[in-house]
């Protein structure tokens, strides 16, 4: 049956059983509660019925198996009701596309992407894509990083299932999740400057868009800056000093004098 991708058919799984399980239940519960009132054609029906409710029972147990598997020689993709099976020798890449099902009535999806897988089969390149890996724009990409790190890993070295089992759920599949999604918040983190009209700023790292500076000891000079060759100040230009006018000789006035008032008195 080959390693399992990590994660990989969730999606599917998440909306298939729920769907399934519901119209498990809805015609269960209609066939049981049938009344004697009921023609002889409907009873005719309930057969019918009986077979749609196992079909859907296989459906969902077929469903909880649905995913990319990782063997030693090829890749699986297992499906509602069928198995592909890609040779590593043929497989050449895997892209992610948007989703396109019933529930988005035909339409490209905006935010659900799918794998897609590119071989090269009798000389002729042929592409695929499998509803059934559907899963979010960044979780979908990052299984397509997976898989194709397993393809670079198998043509490197070659492949076994050891190497299989480690790039499905081991240490390399985690390396490479890792990764890619330190690439992904990379982008994210650019788009956002873009967004706010810092897209012109040089490449440096974004903790220097910081306004706090380091502290610098009093006695380290070493890193402390040149001052710069400014000209000298330019002295205060002195005003003219204007003469105070003279006063002149004091008033005479007719006011006696001591001796004068004393002579009066006597």
């Amino acid at each position: 049956m080959g390693s399992k991708v990590r994660g990989s058919g969730s999606g599917a799984r998440m909306y298939g059983l729920v769907s399934q399980l519901i119209l498990i239940i809805v015609i269960s519960l209609g066939m049981l509660r049938h009344g004697p009132g009921h023609s002889f054609r409907d009873q005719l029906l309930y057969p019918v019925f009986w077979a749609i409710v196992v079909g859907l029972a296989l459906l969902a147990a077929r469903t909880v198996v649905v995913g990319v598997y990782f063997r030693a020689d090829r890749v699986l993709v297992r499906s509602w009701f069928r198995t592909y099976s890609y040779p590593l020798d043929e497989l050449r890449r895997c892209d992610t596309e948007p989703w396109q099902s019933w529930i988005t009535r035909g339409h490209s999806s905006t935010i659900l992407q799918e794998l897609s897988f590119s071989e090269v089969r009798d000389g002729h390149r042929r592409s695929r894509a499998f509803p059934v890996t559907v899963a979010g724009r960044q979780y979908s990409r990052q299984q397509a990083a997976v898989i194709n790190a397993y393809l670079a890993a198998a043509a490197a070295a070659g492949s076994s299932r050891r190497l299989a089992h480690d790039h499905a759920r081991g240490r390399a599949w985690k390396a490479t999740v890792t990764a890619t999604r330190a690439t992904q918040e990379r982008l994210a983190a650019k788009n956002s400057l873009d967004a706010v009209g810092l897209s012109q700023l040089p490449d440096a790292p974004i903790a220097s868009l910081a306004t706090e500076r380091p502290s610098r000891t009093p006695h380290d000079t070493s890193s402390a800056p040149e001052p710069a060759n400014l000209p000298a100040p330019a002295e205060p230009a002195t005003l003219p000093t204007v003469p105070k006018p003279d006063p002149g000789p004091e008033p005479q006035t007719d006011r006696p004098r001591d001796e004068d008032r004393s002579g009066l008195r006597d």
